[in-house]
């Protein structure tokens, strides 16, 4: 072989060389910057789907708030207010008459405020003596009113062996109010 082949064989394998090396780095920075963009699309795409269910989750949100409102303000159109529980004991009174039972005597007995959860309570007793057909009659019509009336407790006994089918009672109750 002679210098001059041996000087360009070196000459293009050193090129060879050099160009493969060149265009290993760049391949190596291109795949570099591949991977590191494939990890950034696939963090945004994590971000978009987090994002897109938390707007629908939003979306659902609204609309149910929507519908708690209507239901809200219907309880609370329905709910007397505090104030006007002062008809409750005179509507007892005109039930009581109209129901033939007689006696009867009013009470509050304890209050609870409405909170942001619970509606107010005020706790009531009421005395009776009727007929046990009256009675009965008028714990209808008492559930029947305007107002949310719960019955907690009756006590009955008969007042007078002697009168017939007439009974003494109280009634233990809790009303709703806003």
């Amino acid at each position: 072989m002679t210098k001059e082949f041996q000087k360009k064989l070196l000459t293009n394998a050193g090129l060879a060389l050099a160009i493969i090396a060149v265009l290993s780095f760049a391949l190596w920075l291109v795949s570099s910057g591949v991977v590191s963009l494939s990890e950034r699309i696939s963090s945004l795409r994590k971000e978009y789907f987090i994002k897109s269910q938390g707007l629908s989750a939003l979306g659902e949100l609204r609309k149910d708030s929507q519908k708690a409102l209507y239901y809200y303000t219907l309880i609370n159109n329905v709910l007397p207010k505090r104030e006007e529980l002062y008809f409750f004991s005179n509507e007892i009174s005109l039930l009581a008459q109209t129901r033939g039972v007689s006696k009867p005597v009013f009470s509050y007995t304890a209050e609870t405020p409405p909170s942001d959860t619970s509606p107010g309570r005020a706790s009531f007793n009421i005395a009776f003596e009727g007929r046990y057909a009256d009675i009965l009659g008028f714990f209808e019509a008492i559930e029947s009113t305007r107002f949310f009336v719960r019955i907690k407790n009756v006590d009955l006994v008969r007042a007078d062996a002697a009168v017939g089918n007439t009974f003494r009672g109280t009634l233990t109750g809790e009303i709703y109010f806003q």
